[in-house]
């Protein structure tokens, strides 16, 4: 999913959002999307390197998200996490369980245009 649908669930499921809901809705994402930033490259050059791995795909991981010790925000993580399960198709399909190998390919993909 793209940012803006991230919040706009978020901000339907969860009542009284604040600034922290807004970054914790999207934060799973923010370390991938810095480091491509950093390195000028695309989400398809990374795919299946230790980068990819350590900046996508462990914060993407369920297990992460107990790193957080607030109960909302815990949620809101998880919300993201789901919503990427349902929406992250083929190459890109969620690992949430990590270390576990089990992916789940997602049902939909909003983003197959890009």
């Amino acid at each position: 999913m793209l940012w803006h649908e991230h919040i706009l669930v978020t901000w339907a499921c969860f009542n009284d959002f604040s600034m922290w809901d807004l970054f914790y809705c999207i934060a799973p994402d923010i370390p991938m999307v810095l480091f491509l930033s950093m390195m000028n490259c695309s989400w398809k050059e990374m795919k299946g390197t230790w980068p990819y791995f350590v900046f996508y795909e462990i914060p993407h991981s369920a297990g992460f998200c107990l790193l957080i010790d607030n109960k909302r925000y815990q949620k809101i993580w998880l919300l993201h996490i789901l919503l990427d399960i349902l929406t992250h198709v083929d190459e890109f399909a969620m690992r949430p369980f990590l270390p576990l190998e089990f992916r789940v390919n997602g049902i939909w993909d909003p983003v197959g245009w890009i």
